[in-house]
């Protein structure tokens, strides 16, 4: 792995980074538990590549979200958060 030093990272930014990754992974898991067939009310599984493409996206998504806004650290923010990546997945 690459020593985050040589890129300048300050202790601030990798906390932020690493905040940033928890709040796609902790959103992710939360949809991913959400995700119910319309028909038969069932749970949905989803393969492994599919739940990576997932995060992926939501972590693209929860970065573009915190460029433009905060982090979310009240319930009302969360919940614009939470709206942004549900309107971002439709």
């Amino acid at each position: 792995m690459t020593n985050v030093n040589q890129f300048n990272i300050t202790d601030e930014e990798l906390r932020e980074i690493e905040q940033i990754k928890e709040l796609a992974q902790d959103c992710t898991t939360h949809l991913l538990e959400c995700l119910v067939d319309p028909d038969t009310e069932e749970k949905v599984e989803l393969n492994e590549e599919d739940k990576k493409d997932m995060y992926k996206f939501i972590l693209d998504k929860t970065m573009e979200y915190t460029e433009e806004n905060k982090l979310p650290d009240d319930g009302d923010d969360f919940d614009k958060y939470i709206e942004f990546i549900i309107d971002s997945l439709q």
